[in-house]
């Protein structure tokens, strides 16, 4: 079930690549290439069926693996899946994962038993060499307590991911939007492109929360959604309505794809003899 999220991120990315080529635009190519040859190389290894190669090109040979920088303020042990499961895919495809992420406090906002508060730790995590960083423990309704959480790791998160090795390409996981200028910020100093992962629409989701009323602070936010979309390689989006949403507000559509989130049918199948009748319920 993880072949969906490669696959998307392989295709985004082979499509901004080639455009690069086409445009005379070769800052990118280099890892652009490699990602393309490896999409290629892999998913003809396993049997998937795949366009990632150009008209007349043929399936180019395994070239050398990736580096993947994923950059998201929430990680295990916190109850936010996705980053962990896709570095521990990453790595078990045979590339190299690292993280830069915060200290575990969410959902409640308390920091979690075994971590103190510091500037940075480093640990492995699962096996991934993993930076987390500082960050002001909170998740309530108060938005100054928020504004400190999301404003704290944006500014070290930067700082941490100097201590992990320069890497090919960097995954965002987004909530809150503030991991964006993190993310440009790490790019800007360090030449990493990065895909940039909407969960949520910001700053709509926040002020249908009832978090935010203030207008000129709404206003703040929509531009700096609009400059984090701007900065990003590529972006993912969990439906095609925030696909939509995002076109409207003038990314380009060439730069979207739709990645919906995946489920390990096996964790969830019906296992008695009463699953046909749950099924013709459903």
């Amino acid at each position: 079930f993880f072949v969906g999220v490669i696959h998307h991120l392989s295709s985004g990315l082979f499509v901004w690549s080639h455009g690069c080529e086409e445009s005379g635009n070769h800052r990118w190519n280099t890892v652009l290439k490699m990602w393309r040859r490896l999409s290629v190389s892999w998913f003809s290894a396993i049997g998937f069926r795949t366009s990632l190669s150009l008209p007349g090109e043929k399936a180019p040979a395994l070239e050398p693996t990736m580096r993947v920088m994923i950059l998201s303020q929430y990680y295990k042990p916190e109850p936010i899946p996705k980053p962990s499961e896709l570095a521990e895919f990453l790595v078990e495809k045979g590339h190299t994962a690292f993280v830069v992420t915060g200290f575990p406090n969410y959902p409640s906002g308390v920091l979690y038993p075994g971590f103190k508060l510091s500037l940075v730790r480093r640990e492995a995590v699962d096996g991934i060499p993993a930076v987390r960083t500082f960050e002001f423990p909170y998740h309530g309704m108060n938005s100054l307590g928020r504004v400190l959480n999301y404003l704290s790791f944006m500014i070290t998160a930067p700082l941490g991911s100097f201590l992990l090795p320069k890497c090919d390409v960097m995954y965002v996981w987004h909530p809150p939007l503030t991991i964006g200028v993190a993310a440009w910020l790490i790019t800007r100093f360090r030449g990493i492109p990065f895909v940039y992962d909407v969960q949520d629409i910001w700053p709509e989701s926040i002020v249908l929360s009832g978090m935010i009323r203030n207008r000129l602070a709404i206003r703040v936010l929509s531009v700096l959604e609009r400059f984090i979309y701007s900065r990003a390689d590529h972006i993912f989006v969990v439906t095609r309505g925030a696909r939509d949403n995002l076109i409207e507000k003038g990314v380009n559509p060439n730069k979207l794809s739709v990645m919906p989130h995946w489920i390990d049918e096996t964790k969830s199948a019906l296992t008695d003899d009463r699953s046909e009748e749950h099924t013709s319920e459903l």
